[in-house]
């Protein structure tokens, strides 16, 4: 197996409080690139401390974060140094995480600035042998870095969007649509590593899956390694190679995803899979619904 570009070692973080909250617990675990790691348990176990201490937006009170090679700092008031810009991150909401007041393709194209101060040129038309020197720089676990998109145009059809919604405002679109372009931006970014805090628990259901499948295919396509955090395993389940269960800022559980699905050994993550809603196909309202309640479909077929 390659070298992991991002390691946790034994970290620890306390939240002030009488007493303090213990809010991650010796976490410990790698990302290599083409990876897909599922970071899964209830809200409040510590998966988003985590995130933060990943990508330096918080110190850790114990432990490191080692990014190919080197400690992860943390995020100072002069911004992210250069290097950092290597991991990147799509958050839970999309509405916040997006300039309400800049069109979308300005801050797709951050993504892409973002890679040419880390990498240099990203496409032949910026220089001499620039797909070489990416390739040299950064990249040699990547067979496709030649025809990773380098234009806004070119990474809103990557994801599924009009390029003409490059002129638009983000209130424009759906929550998945807008999520859609919050991958495009990170990984316009060329990024080692794309961590995915919780960003698809604010949407529908019958998106969910799809979002979630759009940021896993390209975050591989591009040879980079990816955290998927969520409270959902039956969507963490379709796209994760390893998974790991976290449960009050500890991990309990860690394997293959198909391996833990099929035979959980911890009481906790039992008791995750047993909390999966599986549809009967007997068309049955649930059990709670009051006596007498009707519904308009119910009506309709009487």
């Amino acid at each position: 197996m390659s070298e992991p570009v991002l390691c946790a070692e034994d970290v620890v973080v306390d939240y002030p409080g009488h007493p303090p909250v213990r809010a991650v617990d010796h976490v410990s675990f790698e990302i290599h690139p083409g990876e897909v790691v599922g970071l899964v348990g209830e809200s409040g176990c510590g998966k988003s401390t985590m995130a933060r201490v990943l990508t330096g937006l918080l110190k850790p009170d114990g432990g490191r974060i080692v990014y190919r090679g080197r400690p992860v700092l943390p995020l100072g008031l002069g911004g992210r140094a250069k290097d950092s810009t290597g991991i990147q991150m799509v958050f839970q909401d999309p509405g916040s995480s997006l300039n309400p007041r800049r069109r979308i393709g300005p801050q797709i194209q951050d993504g892409l600035d973002a890679a040419r101060r880390r990498l240099g040129p990203l496409s032949a038309s910026d220089g001499p042998l620039a797909a070489e020197r990416v390739a040299d720089l950064a990249h040699p676990s990547r067979p496709d870095t030649g025809s990773r998109p380098t234009t806004v145009t070119q990474w809103l059809e990557r994801v599924g969007m009009d390029p003409k919604d490059a002129t638009r405002f983000p209130r424009s679109f759906s929550g998945g649509q807008r999520q859609r372009i919050a991958t495009a931006r990170a990984l316009a970014a060329a990024p080692d590593v794309l961590i995915g805090d919780e960003p698809i628990s604010s949407l529908d259901a019958s998106t969910q899956a799809l979002v979630a499948y759009v940021m896993s295919s390209l975050t591989v396509a591009q040879g980079a390694g990816m955290l998927f955090i969520s409270h959902d395993l039956s969507v963490v389940r379709l796209i994760a190679d390893t998974l790991l269960v976290m449960y009050q800022g500890r991990v309990v559980e860690r394997g293959p995803a198909d391996e833990i699905w099929a035979d959980p050994r911890h009481p906790y993550t039992q008791a995750l899979l047993r909390a999966i809603p599986t549809p009967d196909g007997a068309r049955r309202l649930p059990a709670v619904t009051p006596p007498g309640t009707t519904y308009p479909r119910e009506e309709a077929q009487r």
